[in-house]
C-alpha cells in the first residue's frame, strides 16, 4: 500500500507517477506468505484517486492475502473484509497455494465517467497440480473523485455469493482387490498381514491417477456449484482367485484356535490359491502359511510314498512289516503310541502312519530319491507368485543312511510350509500334474528348480493310500464329509517333548494344507480340517 506521505503527495498532484507504480507492481505470491492472512494497511476513510491504483491493489492485496488491505479499497470496508478473509483463507485441506490477479489493462477511464468494468484473469494454485483459472470482471465506483472497487461478493467470481464457502476434495481412482466371487474383498475373513502385503506387492498396478474437485457449498454444506475438476485416469482392479466362501471357512476354523498359531492354505488342483488363513498368534509371525518352515512329520510319508512306488519297493498291495520300533541305519525308530501292526498291505501302514514301514522302506533309496519325489508334488521348487512371497520347503540330499531314515517320516532336516503340503496334495488331486499357484489372476507365476512330473500312476496310486486315511486310519472324524482324501502327521521338534499338528489333504479338486504349531499331535489338526470342511460345499 502506498504510505501516508506518499497518499499526501499523490493528492497534491503526483497522481500519475504514482498509479504507474501501482500498475507496475507484481501481483503473485507465493505460498509461505499465503498461509497467515496480513494485516490490513490501509488507512480508514482514504481511497486511491486513480482507478487503477484501486483495480490493481484490490487484486495484488487478495492475492497476498492482505486482507484488510484489500477490503479498504472497496466501498463498504465492513460487509467486505469478513467475505474476503473467509474465501482467501478457506479450510487448511482447501487453502490455496498461491492466488494471482491481474488486470488484463490498465483502467484508463474518462473525467466524466464514474463506473468501470475492469477485465481481469484469476489463478488459484493448490497444488499437487489442481489449478483453477478464470476471467472476470471488477466494477469499479468513484465517488468525491476517489475510485473504489464495488462491493458485493461477486466481484471476484460470478460464484461469490454471500455465506459460500470454498470446498477441495481429492480422491486416488485406485483400483480394488476383487475377489473370485467377482466382488470387492472384504477384510473381515482375511489375515491383517495378508492384504497389506498384497496391495504392496500391487502398489503400482493399483494406483490411480488424482482425481479432485474444487466446489462451492452453501453454509448448510449442501454443494451449489462445480468450480473446477479433474478426474483421473482410474487404475485396474486386481482379481484375486482368493473364493470368499473357502477363505471364511478357514478363517472360521483357524479363529477356533485360541492359543497356539493356526493356518490353513487351500489351493485349487488347477493352482488358484483360494485361501490363505491365520490365527492372530501365527498373524503374529507375519505370514508362516506362506513362508514358515516346519518339520512336516509323517504328512512327508506322500512324498516317501511316491518315492518307493517309483522306485517299484512295493505298492499299496505289498505287505510289509509294522514292528511298534526299529532299528534301521542305527536309528531308533519308534511309532507313534508304539502301536505294533505286525505284518499289513502297505496301504494300511500308511493309513496308520507306521513309521517303522516308511523308515525301513526309504533306507535304502539312493540318497537323491527323496529330494527328486518332493520336487515332483512341489516341495522345493521356487514360485514367484505376484502378489505374496512363499517357500515350499527344503528336502536336502541326506547327508548320512541314518539323516536319510529321519526324512523318510519329515523329521531330520527336513521342512516345509503349510503352503508347500497344499501343493503336495493339489499336485496329487490333479493326477500328477504339479499346479503353478496363482493369486492375481492374469500374473504369471515363475517357477524355479521343478522337478520331473509325477506320473499319473504314481498319483493314483496315492489317491487310494490317502484315502484310506481317511476310511480306515488316522482321519476318520473326517470319513462322511465327501471324498476326502489326506495324511496326518505329528511333527516332533525341538528337544522331541513337543509336537506340531498337520494335515494335508483334498476333497474333489480343493486342496489344503492345516497346521497348528506344537498342538502335541495330529488330531487337533484333524478336528479343525473337519470344522473347514463342515463350513463350505466348494
Amino acid at each position: 500500500m502506498v504510505s501516508r506521505r506518499a497518499r499526501n503527495w499523490l493528492l497534491t498532484g503526483g497522481a500519475v507517477v504514482t498509479a504507474a507504480a501501482a500498475v507496475a507492481g507484481v501481483l503473485a505470491f507465493w505460498g509461505p506468505e499465503a498461509e497467515q492472512e496480513k494485516p490490513g494497511s490501509s488507512t480508514p476513510g482514504r481511497r486511491p484517486v486513480l482507478a487503477a491504483e484501486a483495480a490493481t491493489g484490490f487484486l495484488s492485496a487478495f492475492g497476498n492475502n492482505d486482507i484488510g488491505s484489500s477490503a479498504g479499497l472497496t466501498d463498504n470496508r465492513a460487509a467486505a473484509e469478513p467475505v474476503l478473509k473467509a474465501l482467501r483463507n478457506p479450510a487448511q485441506d482447501t487453502r490455496p497455494e498461491m492466488v494471482t490477479l491481474r488486470a488484463k489493462a490498465t483502467p484508463a477511464p474518462a473525467p466524466e465517467q464514474s463506473e468501470l468494468s475492469v477485465p481481469f484473469t484469476a489463478r488459484w494454485l493448490f497444488g499437487g497440480g489442481r489449478v483453477w483459472e478464470y476471467e472476470h470482471t471488477l466494477p469499479l465506483r468513484k465517488e468525491n473523485g476517489s475510485w473504489a472497487v464495488r462491493w458485493a461478493p461477486e466481484v471476484l467470481h460470478p460464484q461469490f455469493a454471500a455465506g459460500r464457502t470454498l470446498s477441495m476434495t481429492t480422491a486416488n481412482a485406485d483400483g480394488e482387490l476383487i475377489g473370485g466371487d467377482g466382488k470387492p474383498v472384504a477384510g473381515n475373513d482375511l489375515s491383517p498381514q495378508l492384504l497389506p502385503t498384497v496391495r504392496r506387492a500391487l502398489a503400482g498396478d493399483l494406483q490411480g491417477e488424482l482425481s479432485w474437485a474444487l466446489v462451492l457449498k452453501e453454509p448448510d454444506g449442501k454443494v451449489t456449484t462445480t468450480l473446477a475438476e479433474r478426474k483421473g485416469k482410474a487404475a485396474n482392479n486386481a482379481a484375486l482367485t482368493l473364493l470368499p466362501q473357502v477363505q471364511a471357512a478357514a478363517q472360521a476354523a483357524v479363529n477356533t484356535q485360541k492359543s497356539n498359531p493356526a493356518m490353513i492354505v487351500a489351493i485349487r488342483s488347477t493352482g488358484e490359491i483360494l485361501a490363505i488363513a491365520q490365527n492372530p498368534a501365527a498373524d503374529a509371525k507375519g505370514l508362516p502359511a506362506l513362508t514358515g518352515l516346519y518339520e512336516p512329520g509323517s504328512t512327508f510319508k506322500v512324498v516317501t510314498a511316491a518315492a518307493v512306488l517309483q522306485a517299484g519297493k512295493a505298492d499299496p498291495g505289498t505287505v510289509l512289516p509294522c514292528p511298534k520300533e526299529d532299528v534301521i541305519k542305527q536309528r531308533r525308530v519308534r511309532n507313534d503310541d508304539n502301536f505294533d501292526l505286525g505284518e499289513v498291505p502297505l496301504s494300511t501302514a500308511f493309513a496308520q502312519s507306521c513309521n517303522t514301514t516308511f523308515a525301513r522302506l526309504a533306507a535304502d533309496l539312493p540318497t537323491s530319491t527323496l529330494p527328486d519325489a518332493a520336487r515332483q508334488l512341489g516341495i522345493g521348487a521356487d514360485f514367484d507368485v505376484m502378489g505374496i512371497t512363499t517357500n515350499t520347503g527344503s528336502v536336502p540330499t541326506p547327508a548320512s543312511p541314518a539323516a536319510q531314515v529321519e526324512a523318510s517320516f519329515g523329521q531330520g532336516q527336513v521342512r516345509t510350509s503349510p503352503f508347500g503340503m497344499a501343493l503336495v496334495s493339489a499336485t496329487v488331486a490333479a493326477g500328477g500334474r504339479r499346479p503353478v499357484p496363482i493369486l492375481v489372476r492374469g500374473q504369471k507365476t515363475t517357477v524355479n528348480g521343478p522337478g520331473a512330473l509325477l506320473p499319473a500312476n504314481v498319483a493314483n496310486q496315492l489317491r487310494t493310500l490317502m484315502r484310506g486315511v481317511v476310511t480306515n486310519g488316522t482321519a476318520k472324524p473326517l470319513n462322511g464329509l465327501g471324498p476326502v482324501h489326506g495324511k496326518t502327521g505329528t511333527a516332533q521338534f525341538g528337544d522331541g517333548t513337543q509336537a506340531h499338528g498337520w494335515f494335508t489333504g483334498f476333497r474333489n479338486n480343493i486342496a489344503f494344507a492345516v497346521l497348528i504349531d506344537n498342538a502335541g499331535s495330529s488330531k487337533p489338526a484333524v478336528t479343525m480340517a473337519a470344522q473347514f470342511l463342515k463350513s463350505h460345499n466348494a
